[in-house]
């Protein structure tokens, strides 16, 4: 029994009381009043009952969907739609040479449970993503909510949002565009890009106080700032943080910026990132494929119960496709590609 009926079958039954008390009708003067009176109690009922059917639920979408807590499990970076830098124009579809029902194979595969910064910038709910021969047209609204079928129960989108646009004017206009997004579940964590980057500009602490204070007006369950450039205090408003690694260290965990962060007891989450394309590119060129699988799964990602954090896995942004590199065949990983590599990793902590 949905809401609504349920309501409007206890409304009925206070109509019937009202109907059993209602005095003897000896003239059309004292019967006129009193069927006036039980309608507009039959329009009360059903408005109400209406009412309640079409009132916003908590959570949104399906059950277990809601996102008023951060959820754990596993988070994977896959970059489908960007602006590019473009901040005034709506993003693109991203990766050349895949299309939708790929990157909704991938995510079918992984079984995520969060799709970490899986969108840039503002979004055209109408624009049409590439599909596969054979299959309908799909718009982005379709194509990331089938993203979140696709995953793990419960899985949710994080979108991305440079902080280059509040100088540019366009900042809260495009975090309303991505909380006003048609899919279910909604978005409701918001990641902040290039915090350390607005904190160079000179803005005073009321400054960005006031910005994150708008954000959170708009209905942001939680944002997230990414401090690998440089710790800073975002003064309570964030509950996500991201850090990245040591170039100079071999690539590992940044461990001593992870321990400032801590220090801001209000951080729920802690991420760790190879941010992209400086230290991704920087990657590469330090390691074989066979090392990066290594360094991948028994540092990055092995080490995350040890220290308190939670490794975003890189699966496919801009130039790095981990699909597309593969370990020696005489190696440990016997020829089989980073994708798959880091795809045993992900279900063995799960």
């Amino acid at each position: 029994m949905t809401k609504w009926t349920s309501g409007l079958m206890i409304r009925s039954s206070h109509l019937l009381l009202v109907a059993a008390l209602a005095p003897p009708v000896c003239s059309r003067k004292r019967l006129i009043p009193f069927i006036v009176s039980v309608l507009m109690t039959a329009c009360l009922a059903v408005a109400q009952a209406c009412g309640a059917s079409l009132s916003p639920q908590s959570g949104g979408g399906e059950e277990g969907n809601s996102v008023a807590t951060i959820p754990d499990g596993i988070y994977v970076r896959i970059r489908p739609l960007s602006n590019r830098g473009q901040r005034s124009q709506p993003a693109k579809w991203d990766p050349s040479g895949y299309t939708a029902q790929d990157i909704l194979d991938i995510i079918a595969d992984l079984k995520p449970n969060v799709l970490e910064r899986y969108t840039d910038g503002r979004l055209d709910p109408g624009l049409l993503v590439p599909v596969a021969d054979g299959h309908p047209p799909m718009t982005v609204v379709e194509f990331l909510t089938a993203s979140m079928r696709s995953g793990a129960p419960g899985c949710i989108i994080i979108p991305r949002l440079s902080l280059h646009e509040y100088s540019k004017g366009t900042l809260f206009e495009t975090a309303r565009n991505l909380y006003d997004f048609p899919i279910d579940p909604p978005m409701r964590i918001l990641s902040l890009d290039n915090w350390g980057d607005i904190n160079k500009q000179g803005l005073s602490q009321e400054e960005i106080r006031s910005i994150f204070e708008k954000l959170e007006a708009q209905g942001w369950s939680h944002i997230a700032v990414n401090m690998v450039g440089g710790v800073h205090d975002p003064q309570g408003f964030t509950s996500m943080t991201e850090f990245g690694v040591k170039r100079d260290e071999k690539f590992a965990p940044d461990l001593a910026k992870l321990e400032k962060i801590k220090q801001l007891d209000y951080v729920q989450k802690h991420l760790l990132y190879i941010d992209f394309p400086a230290q991704t590119k920087e990657y590469e060129q330090a390691f074989s494929p066979d090392e990066r699988a290594a360094h991948l799964i028994n540092v990055l990602g092995g080490q995350q119960m040890r220290y308190g954090y939670t490794f975003v896995w890189p699966v496919l942004q801009g130039a790095w496709d981990s699909t597309q590199v593969v370990t020696s065949q005489n190696g440990p990983y016997k020829g089989a590609t980073l994708y798959e590599v880091m795809k045993q990793a992900m279900q063995n902590r799960q």
